[in-house]
């Protein structure tokens, strides 16, 4: 019995997408005057207008979603070539904190007063102690990084 109900439904349903099809507004004014024709034909008029903007704005959104996927693309190739500079830097980093390291071994120690109180009068933004050469890139390179987000 449901299954007759469902078919029944289907059929009725069929039925009235096809009546909705197949009418033609513009018969049913063939008797009207002049004047609701001319309602009927100024409404087509709006309606095939609006449907200009509609594609006017469909072809402008492709457009711009084209040039979103292209940015995307170069906001990718920038990414990594700025990850590969850092890293050049750090290496230099690294490099140079290597020679200070082996410079500071070959003089014997650094024994070197590099705070404000010191003095030298050169100055050490972090504290008033005094600071090795050797610890002076990482402390520099560890205040860089953690300024980044």
């Amino acid at each position: 019995m449901k299954t007759f109900i469902i078919l029944l439904n289907f059929l009725l349903l069929t039925l009235i997408l096809y009546n909705f099809i197949n009418s033609k507004v513009v018969e049913y004014f063939s008797g009207c005057s002049g004047s609701s024709k001319n309602a009927v034909y100024r409404q087509q008029s709006k309606t095939d207008i609006m449907t200009s903007e509609i594609n006017k704005l469909k072809t402008q959104y492709n457009a711009l979603n084209r040039q979103n996927k292209f940015n995307q693309g170069n906001i990718g190739v920038n990414k990594s070539l700025i990850r590969s500079q850092v890293k050049k830097v750090k290496g230099g980093a690294d490099k140079m904190e290597k020679e200070l390291d082996e410079s500071e071994k070959e003089v014997g120690g650094d024994d070197g007063d590099y705070s404000l109180s010191g003095s030298k009068g050169t100055a050490n933004i972090h504290s008033g102690n005094p600071v090795s050469s050797r610890n002076f890139a990482a402390n520099m390179r560890s205040s860089n990084s953690g300024s980044r987000s």
